[in-house]
């Protein structure tokens, strides 16, 4: 397979779980906690690189573990893993040796890019969001949004 052709094939399949990410990120809003200040949406490869990933939502602020726990239901946005022995969706699994790009980049680029869709569509959660991928070159926290913390000006 060639990255073009996986390219494609990650970005029907995205598009194909577009707007129940969107119901998600609506859920979290209606159930979001007070003290949460800011909210990463997370890129997860496997670091296998052999195509499995997550995309989920982490809610930052204190005590990490209430503010997560309050929208547990709705964090994961997307999941590529096996139900009855079958790959639940049916995504590429490839071997890293047999292909000349890196797998795990290219998940984190084409779901960056899914993640900023639903994030528009959604209208976000009305605090600061960013999108991080795991397991990639990819460094760093890039911004979803425009909003930013009140100042008293």
């Amino acid at each position: 397979m060639t990255e073009t052709e996986y390219r494609e094939v990650l970005q029907d399949t995205l598009k194909g779980y577009t707007q129940s990410a969107v119901d998600m990120i609506f859920k979290i809003k209606t159930n979001l906690p007070e003290k949460a200040k800011s909210v990463d949406v997370g890129i997860h490869p496997n670091q296998d690189e052999d195509g499995m990933f997550s995309v989920m939502v982490h809610l930052c602020g204190p005590d990490l573990y209430v503010l997560n726990k309050a929208i547990a239901d709705y964090r994961l946005l997307f999941d590529v893993k096996f139900i009855g022995g079958k790959l639940q969706p049916n995504v590429p699994i490839l071997d890293p040796d047999e292909v000349s790009f890196s797998i795990n980049d290219l998940i984190v680029e084409v779901s960056i890019d899914w993640v900023k869709t639903i994030w528009d569509l959604s209208g976000g959660l009305k605090i600061p969001g960013y999108v991080f991928g795991d397991e990639c070159s990819s460094t760093g926290l890039i911004p979803l949004s425009k909003c930013t913390p009140h100042s008293d000006k």
